[in-house]
C-alpha cells in the first residue's frame, strides 16, 4: 500500500522530503528561538571568543615589550655604571702601580733606591748596613725589575679583568669582587 502511495504521489513525497530537509537545515543555522543554538550562535561565539584572544595577545605583547626595553635600559644603566667604575678602578690603579714603580726603581749600579714609607725598602736598608746580608725574612733570591710600561700594562689588564669579572657577577645577581678579596 504504501509502494503504491508512492508510485502514483512520488512528485508529492520529494517535495515533502525537500520541504523537510529545507526545514532542518534552516533550524540548523539559525537555530531554534527556543534553543538559542544553531550555526550562526556558534559562528558569534567563536568571533567573540577569537576577538578576545586577539585584544589578549596586543595586551601580552605590549606588556612583554614594555619588560624589555625596562629591561634594557637598566642594562645600559648598568654598563654605564659598570664603565664609569672601570675608569675609576684603573686610575686608582695605575695610580697605584706608578707609586710602586717610583718605590722600587734600580739605580743605574744595580742597586734599589730607598723610597720613604716601603716596607721592603726598609728591610733593604737594614740589610745593606747589616754585615750579614740580606734578613732572614727577605729572600736572597735574584731582584726582577719590571719596566714602567709593562707594570702599568699588567695593570691595566689586571683592572680589566676585575671589572668584566664584576659586570658577570652583577648580571647573575652576586655580590661586587672586591679587591681586598684577591
Amino acid at each position: 500500500m504504501v509502494m503504491r502511495w508512492l508510485g502514483m504521489n512520488l512528485w508529492r513525497a520529494l517535495a515533502l522530503a525537500l520541504a523537510g530537509y529545507c526545514l532542518l537545515l534552516v533550524v540548523q543555522i539559525h537555530g531554534l528561538p527556543i534553543a538559542g543554538g544553531g550555526l550562526k550562535a556558534a559562528l558569534q561565539k567563536c568571533q567573540e571568543g577569537r576577538a578576545a584572544i586577539i585584544t589578549a595577545v596586543k595586551e601580552a605583547d605590549a606588556l612583554a615589550e614594555g619588560a624589555r626595553e625596562d629591561q634594557e635600559r637598566r642594562s645600559a644603566a648598568d654598563a654605564q655604571r659598570s664603565d664609569a667604575g672601570h675608569d675609576q678602578d684603573l686610575e686608582s690603579a695605575l695610580a697605584a702601580g706608578r707609586s710602586f714603580a717610583d718605590h722600587n726603581r734600580i739605580a743605574p749600579g744595580g742597586v734599589r733606591t730607598e723610597a720613604a714609607g716601603s716596607a721592603g725598602s726598609k728591610a733593604f736598608a737594614t740589610a745593606e748596613s747589616d754585615r750579614a746580608g740580606f734578613p732572614s725574612e727577605m729572600s736572597a733570591g735574584a731582584l726582577v725589575a719590571v719596566s714602567d710600561p709593562d707594570l702599568q700594562a699588567c695593570t691595566a689588564a689586571v683592572t680589566y679583568a676585575v671589572a668584566a669579572h664584576n659586570w658577570a657577577q652583577m648580571l647573575d645577581g652576586n655580590t661586587k669582587f672586591d679587591e681586598a678579596s684577591r
